[in-house]
């Protein structure tokens, strides 16, 4: 009996220790995993971002464009329609990983909400694309804007 006894006291011991530490283990392992996410959703962010501004497309000088409120859409504007689908695409390849949860939502509202909320304020740009969507038939489509 006395042996049943302190089996039973080695178990709730053991169970004592080990639950409490198995818990702690795994909310370590979780926080460890955000900040894993958090890191690849700033590398991202920061690279989208050079693209943006450096990469041989830059779109630097388009937004301010749209900042500036000057035409921006050829033939009042220097840019192609292209160069403006392009533009939306890169927003809307954002947008995606944003809703997937590839990156963070503040990260990407704190970096590009600027451009994004420019772009979206523009006459220009909205008729480019209410166009859009009635040429081809897509009522979604730059569905972030």
């Amino acid at each position: 009996m006395n042996r049943i006894q302190d089996l039973l006291l080695t178990l709730a011991l053991i169970l004592a220790i080990g639950v409490p530490l198995g818990i702690s283990q795994l909310y370590q392992t979780k926080i460890a995993t955000q900040a894993v996410a958090q890191t690849e959703s700033a590398r991202f962010i920061l690279e989208f971002n050079n693209q943006l501004r450096n990469a041989p497309a830059s779109y630097t000088q388009m937004i301010s464009f749209l900042v500036q409120g000057e035409p921006t859409i050829k033939p009042d504007g220097p840019y192609s329609m292209e160069a403006i689908d392009n533009y939306l695409n890169m927003w809307e390849v954002l947008n995606q990983f944003s809703k997937g949860n590839k990156i963070t939502k503040r990260m990407a509202y704190d970096t590009f909400s600027f451009p994004v909320e420019t772009a979206y304020c523009s006459p220009e740009i909205k008729d480019f694309i209410l166009q859009s969507r009635e040429a081809f038939g897509n009522p979604s489509a730059y569905g972030g804007f």
